[in-house]
């Protein structure tokens, strides 16, 4: 597992996490570390959340599968915290993960079919939208790979 899977950045106040590795890793038996280029490496707290709160970037999560551990669970399965991003707040995520894009939803994000925001796709990117494109990936998921995975950003702008 890889942290696509588990936690992904959709806007500038916000992640999608997968809860119970992001909040409360030490219950797993997972931890927090930072790796330097020498070779070493640092414990950064409890969670990754606040781990990237001790950097400055403070975020507020969005539960993959709202707040039932075994919905997360299913939606995890089906990459449900694994979102690619246009551009912040404006997201590709799969249309399975019902759970999901209910709290997108509460978190003030139009769920769209993908045939809705290509229509107006112009509109909604120069807008301060935010939308969550719920694609048909059935087939996608069943590989183990969600719409972040399957993406290779080559540049980013700076911010």
């Amino acid at each position: 597992m890889h942290i696509d899977t588990l936690f992904t950045r959709i806007d500038a106040e916000r992640c999608l996490i997968y809860p119970p590795l992001v909040t409360d890793p030490g219950r797993l038996g997972a931890q927090v570390h930072r790796f330097t280029p020498g070779g070493g490496h640092e414990r950064l707290g409890p969670s990754l959340l606040s781990a990237l709160a001790t950097h400055g970037i403070r975020l507020e999560p969005v539960f993959c599968g709202g707040n039932d551990p075994i919905h997360q669970a299913r939606e995890q399965w089906s990459d449900g915290a694994n979102a690619f991003a246009l551009a912040p707040g404006i997201i590709i995520t799969y249309g399975r993960n019902r759970r999901t894009l209910r709290q997108l939803n509460r978190v003030g994000y139009e769920v769209l079919s993908p045939e809705r925001f290509v229509d107006n796709a112009i509109f909604y990117i120069h807008h301060d939208h935010h939308i969550a494109v719920a694609l048909h990936g059935h087939e996608l998921v069943r590989g183990r790979g969600g719409p972040r995975c399957l993406t290779l950003p080559l540049r980013r702008k700076a911010t």
